[in-house]
């Protein structure tokens, strides 16, 4: 396993298991783009479930919510009610709604904002309604810039949900 610094101090690596690592060799990309060898150790990246009292509790086996580093990552959801675990009825609006506040009870939660968000993977099991879906999603961000975004349809999804949403917030590290 290796670790590549490069001069704007982003970081590449493989992911096995709860670590990159264990890292036994760093190289350095300078702004020559020139590689050089460091001998200072770099130290494996484990992840540590989140304990969220703002989420319904999972009907599954997974961790809803992890910390790798500066990083916070949020299994997918779909519009749970957290009053009584189960899916809203509504259909693909009011399941976009309950993942949208459930979001951000967990942000409220957690102690930062959406300004933190940097990804969104959709799930979509009726592409036909996106449009719905985008609609309450441009007035959720209204406002604020909106994170990177991947759409995706799918054939059925968790519970006989629409829609699924996972998320990706870029965090300072030295939060507790």
């Amino acid at each position: 396993m290796f670790l590549l610094l490069t001069a704007k101090k982003s970081l590449t690596g493989l992911m096995t298991g709860h670590s990159i690592g264990p890292i036994k060799d760093v190289y350095v990309l300078n702004e020559n783009n020139k590689m050089t060898w460091s001998a200072t150790p770099a130290t494996a990246v484990t992840w540590t479930p989140l304990v969220s009292r703002a989420l319904p509790a999972p009907h599954f086996a997974y961790s809803p919510v992890v910390r790798a580093g500066g990083f916070i990552f949020v299994s997918g959801m779909v519009g749970l009610d957290p009053a009584h675990g189960g899916l809203v009825d509504g259909g693909m609006a009011a399941e976009v709604q309950q993942i949208l506040i459930n979001l951000s009870e967990l942000c409220k939660e957690l102690t930062f904002g959406l300004e933190k968000l940097m990804l969104v993977r959709i799930y979509c099991a009726d592409f036909s309604q996106f449009g719905v879906l985008n609609q309450h999603w441009q007035a959720f961000f209204e406002g604020c810039t909106p994170p990177a975004r991947t759409s995706l349809g799918v054939d059925a999804l968790p519970l006989g949900a629409l829609v699924e949403m996972e998320f990706q917030f870029a965090i300072d590290s030295s939060l507790p």
